[in-house]
């Protein structure tokens, strides 16, 4: 039975997710499965990803980040099965390399990760869960850097990986990220620095609060003691939550070999540099009270002074989605409105 499967969540995203399961075919660890879990996809994503398991469609190797991958798979034949539900704690039998899970809503980001988490749990052997982005490729040596690291420290409940940008491979994405309590945002570390001059493991980990969500190696200690992740924020600050609530009972590290080429916002428009979405502003206005309230409430009205003055600055500057986005946000932390945004 595999002693690490790997979680993805797709939400009408199949091209990016079969690019993503296409790199971890090349894998230097045999002893994975990988489970994705379909946040009730409407554009027939499960179907593009069965055609894919059965070699009938091939996926898209463009890109500069393929060309830092070997052409050929380690692994060439395997299984996989869809299974439907969202509640998928038990399970029999072998478990095939891969799992596709059709949920059939969007639980959000949290939400889908936690049925995959519980279907990867349900096995006594799983001693990892990676926790990896859709839009995301993997070098083949990641894997067995994080399992190397993270087993010889049973300290680490959660590990970070090296991100680099997809488009431009030479250039960092993120390495871990400090949070600030003060205005609840985080600091991506290595934002724009050359790959080749990484800095040590020891110089990240003294700075880093949180693992980014693009890529989190969970130990299965770290699962079953501080549980799932919060699903009613849906989106964003479900790591800040995770580390909250993991106190000092576990430690997060960076494994700085284990290298993850990121797209980045390929499926909401997120970003870390300049406007986001609508829909990424949203839960990151809302998600940054909310998270505030319940692990940092001391620093509740430094938040919301942070949050008020970026709803004026969309205002002055007549950028009237972004403005009218942050008051709704606003407004429904006001009357306690978590989980999946309401319509209108």
């Amino acid at each position: 039975m595999p002693m690490v499967i790997i979680v993805i969540v797709n939400w009408c995203g199949a091209a990016d997710t079969v690019g993503c399961l296409e790199s971890l075919l090349r894998l230097d660890q045999e002893d994975v499965s990988v489970i994705v879990c379909d946040n009730g996809s409407n554009d027939g994503s499960i179907d593009t990803i069965k055609s894919w398991a059965d070699g009938r469609i091939a996926a898209d190797r463009s890109g500069p980040a393929w060309s830092c991958l070997p052409d050929q798979r380690v692994r060439n034949n395997f299984d996989y099965e869809v299974v439907t539900g969202r509640k998928l704690g038990e399970s029999s039998g072998p478990m095939p390399f891969l799992t596709i899970v059709d949920i059939g809503d969007n639980l959000g980001f949290a939400g889908a990760n936690n049925v995959g988490i519980r279907r990867a749990l349900a096995w006594d052997d799983t001693r990892f869960v990676w926790l990896l982005n859709n839009d995301a490729i993997v070098a083949p040596t990641s894997l067995g850097a994080m399992l190397r690291y993270c087993t010889a420290d049973p300290t680490i409940g959660l590990c970070a990986a090296t991100l680099l940008h997809f488009d431009q491979p030479d250039q960092i994405q993120a390495l871990g990220a400090i949070h600030n309590r003060w205005t609840a945002r985080a600091q991506v570390i290595g934002l724009g620095g050359d790959a080749a001059k990484l800095p040590s493991t020891e110089v990240i980990e003294r700075q880093m609060h949180l693992v980014p969500g693009a890529s989190m190696f969970a130990s299965r200690p770290f699962l079953e003691t501080v549980g799932p992740m919060a699903d009613d924020y849906f989106l964003y600050f479900e790591e800040a939550d995770w580390m909250k609530r993991m106190g000092n009972r576990f430690r997060q590290a960076y494994a700085r070999d284990a290298v993850v080429y990121h797209r980045g916002g390929a499926t909401i428009g997120s970003s870390l540099l300049g406007r986001p979405s609508d829909t990424s502003l949203y839960y990151l206005t809302r998600n940054a009270l909310l998270f505030t309230i319940r692990n940092d409430i001391a620093v509740l009205p430094s938040v919301f002074l942070r949050v008020c003055l970026d709803t004026w600055r969309f205002f002055v500057r007549q950028d009237r989605c972004g403005w009218r986005t942050s008051v709704s946000a606003i407004y429904d932390f006001l009357r306690g409105r978590t989980g999946k945004r309401q319509p209108g």
